[in-house]
């Protein structure tokens, strides 16, 4: 017996010709927290009950056949009370002098606790990679939500053929480059013609970033096309859209605003503006540049505000350029912020 020749170690067993456990020490029996009816008369095979493995067991079953010893063999099974138990067992097979097959002779630990831990953190890990998974799904779609979105808010922007009859009926260039900040940004600008040859310029840069301001941006374009009276009085317009602004911007939320009428045949420009970057004409022939003024309440913030009519001349060759703060807050070729002075 492996008990009298080691005389009965921890956590032993043996295992018969047929692989059947027939006997289980005494430590073995109360450390491993299993009746030995369990055990006792079964093979390894035979008691691995919970998640067993056909596969797994096929090699061990060949092992066991070709009398080969067995290394941290796992069994899962229940025991009375139905708790999930875990063994690991090794074994050497047993040889009499004559060469017949004993059996195996071997020891084993409680593992039910490694186990429970293991299943855990696999279970754990298996929430995280759902919730993962969850979240790439999520921002995909997000990101084609965003992309819907940009793809409308460009949308809003002048169409070709507009600018273009612009530049035929009044004989002028328009050029535009429009690049949010973000996904999604609070800046527009338009363009608004007239059937005598003056033109409408307009540029607009809502509070904030994002959702938000990119959404007043579609409510201050749903405006104007409602609002074509006073279009050519500019500051009698902003005070349309500023009332207008008021009543449906959240309580933070305004726009800076320039709107102007471009009468290029009196060479002027008359505009009026709602705290927005200040206007400025360039006249290319002198290489003079004629700041206007941007000063003015922003749109949405006070009720029944004011705003004044400003004029600048173009002479003919001449430049108006019109940009948002962005343009003063960009850097220049030596990484250093533009400000006012740079643009």
């Amino acid at each position: 017996r492996l008990a009298q020749a080691l005389s009965d170690p921890p956590e032993a067993f043996e295992l018969g010709p047929d692989c059947k456990f027939r006997w289980l020490s005494k430590n073995f029996a109360e450390r491993q927290n299993v009746p030995p009816q369990l055990l006792l008369g079964s093979t390894p095979w035979e008691i691995d009950k919970v998640e067993h493995d056909e596969d797994r067991w096929r090699q061990y079953r060949q092992d066991f056949k070709d009398k080969k010893a067995f290394v941290s063999l796992a069994c899962r099974m229940r025991d009375q009370a139905g708790n999930r138990r875990a063994l690991r067992m090794w074994g050497e097979p047993m040889m009499a002098p004559d060469g017949a097959f004993l059996g195996y002779a071997g020891t084993g630990i409680d593992i039910s606790q490694e186990v429970e831990n293991t299943t855990r953190l696999s279970d754990a890990y298996e929430l995280l990679q759902d919730m993962f998974d969850d979240l790439q799904v999520y921002r995909e779609r997000l990101e084609e939500d965003l992309e819907a979105a940009r793809n409308s808010q460009r949308g809003l922007l002048p169409k070709p053929e507009v600018v273009t009859a612009i530049e035929e009926r009044s004989k002028v260039v328009l050029t535009y480059y429009f690049e949010p900040t973000s996904e999604l940004g609070g800046d527009i600008w338009g363009c608004l013609p007239f059937d005598d040859g003056r033109f409408a310029l307009y540029l607009a840069d809502f509070s904030g970033h994002g959702v938000a301001a990119a959404l007043n941006t579609f409510r201050l374009t749903t405006l104007i096309q409602e609002h074509q009276e006073k279009r050519d009085e500019p500051a009698a317009y902003l005070e349309i859209l500023n009332a207008r602004l008021k009543e449906n911007l959240p309580t933070g939320q305004y726009a800076t605003m320039l709107y102007g009428i471009v009468d290029p045949k009196a060479g002027r420009f008359r505009y009026a503006a709602a705290a927005a970057p200040r206007p400025l004409v360039v006249d290319l022939k002198t290489a003079t540049i004629d700041p206007g003024e941007g000063r003015g309440l922003p749109l949405g913030a006070v009720g029944g505000a004011k705003f004044m009519e400003r004029d600048l001349s173009i002479p003919p060759g001449s430049l108006i350029v019109l940009a948002s703060d962005a343009l003063a807050e960009s850097v220049d070729a030596d990484g250093k912020s533009l400000g006012k002075d740079g643009v």
